[in-house]
């Protein structure tokens, strides 16, 4: 079954924005069978402007390093299905991104995910989105395939500080959407749900992706203790910021957020990202009111049954939901 967002059929599964690289050429681990066929990519979130962030990365936009230190996985977060990031949204920006041939020839549909970092909404609004938005009509004849846009506003290594308003939500929304795409937004577990029902009922937001990692200092807040994944509450990339979690433990307190949305009445899909790593979490998630699902910390966590990817694919794209 498919995920349609004005009208475009976009796979009930998609890669989490990364997951695959920029343009789905994947990691060096990728070529040990992982295979993402059947998988609506998302691109590698990017940003306006070329950021560093904290991962060095080679010209074709893969990590320098097989290692990268920003991103941690003890044995004991591997048993935990738990992975450690403090990337901070290292890219090339989003001309060369946009540039690239590997993005135009792209067979199936596919959002690019983005986020704007200035230090005020004046500054992601009218120095990100509006640019942004402008150079994107310059390429958009170049696409053999149609594209929507994630939009990213809950990333933990962004260094944004004091969030993001729910006017400079609806605002940058209205900017995304209005080049005729479709528009996701991306929000984590501890965005309010009052506020995400508001900016669902946007007319030009076509989706919510609900999930993105969690600060360290934060897990608290969705009943999560660190001492349940790292030996001390002293995060493993302090010397980053504290990074962010991602992983099982965001399972279930995804699958509860996302059904207490279609309690309260939140009726546009729902794109659930958080620790789905089985059929039975698929199973789960969909059946509380998830329209599609999004893969990524499995990827790391799978690399000793790569095809344990291919099935759970299968299985989401072929499962009926059963509701009520």
């Amino acid at each position: 079954m498919d995920l349609y967002l004005r009208g475009i059929p976009f796979h009930r599964v998609f890669n989490s924005a990364g997951a695959r690289g920029f343009c789905g050429e994947g990691y060096p681990g990728h070529n040990l069978g992982l295979n993402f066929a059947g998988a609506s990519l998302i691109t590698k979130t990017i940003t306006f402007q070329p950021r560093k962030g904290n991962m060095p990365l080679k010209a074709g936009g893969t990590p320098c390093d097989w290692k990268p230190e920003c991103i941690v996985v003890t044995p004991w977060m591997f048993l935990k299905g738990v992975t450690m990031n403090a990337v901070g949204l290292s890219n090339f920006g989003a001309e060369w991104l946009l540039n690239d041939p590997r993005l135009h020839n792209c067979p199936e549909p596919f959002l690019i995910s983005f986020m704007a970092v200035g230090k005020t909404p004046e500054e992601r609004i009218e120095k990100e989105c509006r640019p942004f938005i402008k150079l994107v009509r310059q390429y958009v004849h170049k696409f053999k395939s149609h594209f929507g846009f994630e939009t990213n506003y809950t990333c933990a290594n962004a260094g944004i500080i004091g969030g993001i308003s729910c006017e400079e939500i609806k605002e940058s929304s209205e900017i995304m959407a209005s080049i005729g795409v479709p528009l996701v937004v991306k929000l984590n577990l501890l965005a309010p749900m009052e506020l995400v029902k508001e900016i669902a009922e946007y007319p030009y937001v076509d989706a919510i992706t609900i999930g993105n990692a969690i600060p360290w200092d934060s897990l608290w807040r969705i009943g999560i203790n660190p001492l349940d994944v790292y030996w001390t509450t002293v995060s493993p990339l302090e010397k980053f910021g504290g990074g962010a979690l991602s992983g099982k433990p965001l399972f279930h307190p995804t699958l509860q957020y996302i059904s207490a949305l279609r309690r309260i009445g939140v009726a546009k899909p729902i794109i659930a990202c958080g620790g789905i790593f089985t059929e039975k979490n698929v199973k789960d998630v969909l059946d509380a009111g998830a329209s599609a699902i999004q893969l990524g910390s499995m990827k790391i966590h799978s690399k000793f049954w790569p095809w344990h990817v291919q099935q759970v694919i299968r299985f989401a794209r072929g499962y009926k939901i059963r509701r009520g």
